[in-house]
């Protein structure tokens, strides 16, 4: 059974990805209504039908090529749990988004491989504290911490001969020279940073620990 596990940051974003980000707010609302609008003439339709018709759509209203693709099909299929909401009787008729009300969207996380090279559309840096989200590029962020929504505790169990003390967490250089653990400081042979074995050590397994999450996850 897979397990999902969010997180909450806040964003710090530039003028220019504040810009952008409520452009996504405005295209999201755009592709909800016009499918809720279209539903209404032709009848419910499947998202991943509905999915289908956004490259259309994309082609009429160019701007929707200018935002995050993978935010615009989620929109979708948050229309279609609207849907199923109101068929089990559980709130009413799908509304109409409003610029005026509450503004947000999700996206997916997509992982790919090319030539020996992983790709991720979705990535963190604890270290600078940013977050890489797909059109806006890399965000400042601030706060961690789990959502409250998740129950119960979840443990991730690092392999026990991970070099976690080895490796720089600034350049991923592994010193193999740093076994002896009565070294408790050392400068990095490769970027030349001055790590704290113990907080780089701690840096190292919390990478780790999300890499465990995401191959969990196998997600969004």
């Amino acid at each position: 059974m897979k397990e999902y596990r969010a997180f909450h940051f806040r964003l710090y974003p530039t003028l220019e990805q504040q810009r952008l980000i409520h452009k996504i707010f405005g295209c999201v609302r755009f592709v909800y209504n016009y499918f809720l609008s279209y539903q209404k003439e032709h009848g419910v339709k499947k998202s991943y039908d509905l999915c289908k018709e956004l490259k259309n759509l994309s082609n009429q209203y160019v701007f929707l090529k200018e935002v995050d693709s993978c935010a615009l099909r989620c929109t979708i299929f948050n229309l279609e749990d609207a849907y199923k909401s109101f068929f089990a009787k559980r709130s009413g008729y799908p509304k109409y988004k409003s610029k005026y009300s509450y503004q947000s969207y999700r996206t997916n996380c997509i992982r790919s491989s090319y030539m020996g090279k992983e790709y991720n559309n979705i990535e963190f840096d604890m270290i600078a504290k940013t977050i890489k989200l797909p059109k806006l590029g890399k965000v400042k962020i601030r706060g961690y911490q789990n959502t409250k929504e998740i129950k119960g505790k979840y443990y991730y169990k690092i392999n026990t001969y991970y070099p976690s003390s080895q490796v720089c967490s600034h350049c991923s250089y592994k010193n193999r020279n740093i076994r002896d653990l009565s070294l408790r400081e050392y400068e990095s042979s490769k970027c030349c940073f001055y790590n704290d074995r113990d907080i780089n050590a701690s840096i190292n397994i919390k990478f780790e620990e999300l890499k465990l999450h995401y191959k969990l996850q196998e997600i969004v």
